[in-house]
């Protein structure tokens, strides 16, 4: 019997009024619609991690925060990624930065993929990801990684219309906006 794939879908933003949620559920919703994996959502608040501060990666030295080393036994558990990552200036968030860092070994040789959000779309941030991901020895599964663009963050359904190898094109039929993704 094959085992599936337990995959975190891993929401990168821990502000009291974020956005993260609608496309995280929507993501959920299309992941859970597949029979070849299962998939878990892993929030970053339910992790406070410190800023890092230790020695060294875990590669090199075992973590000493009682935190960090909770969430590497959590990500360890884990066979790929799926990330939600809004974009803060043109990158991720500091907490998913922070959360990338308190890890090494627990990302490695796993693949991941993104949906990114923010005012350019997130395209930023899903290049930054790629970076950090590379660093961490991860693989990309790039393209595609879907990023949502939008001047308003009310929509509460998105309904794909057309679909390419590279993006798809989503709309927002209230109210009536059109996403890129």
């Amino acid at each position: 019997m094959t085992m599936k794939p337990r995959i975190a879908l891993i929401i990168g933003s821990t502000r009291p009024t974020r956005f993260a949620d609608k496309p995280a559920q929507w993501m959920l919703k299309q992941a859970q619609a597949r029979e070849d994996m299962d998939v878990e959502v892993v929030d970053l608040r339910d992790h406070p991690l410190p800023f890092f501060a230790e020695m060294a990666s875990n590669l090199h030295v075992p973590s000493k925060d009682s935190e960090a080393i909770r969430w590497q036994e959590t990500i360890a558990g884990f066979d790929g990624f799926i990330f939600v990552v809004a974009e803060y200036n043109h990158s991720v968030t500091g907490a998913l930065k922070n959360a990338l860092d308190q890890a090494y070994r627990e990302w490695n040789r796993k693949p991941f993929t993104a949906i990114a959000y923010g005012g350019a779309g997130g395209a930023c941030a899903l290049e930054h990801l790629r970076g950090i991901g590379v660093e961490l020895q991860m693989v990309s599964t790039r393209p595609p990684s879907i990023s949502v663009a939008a001047t308003s963050w009310q929509c509460s359904r998105w309904v794909v219309t057309s679909q390419s190898r590279r993006s798809r094109r989503v709309f927002c039929p209230a109210p009536r906006r059109r996403w890129t993704i």
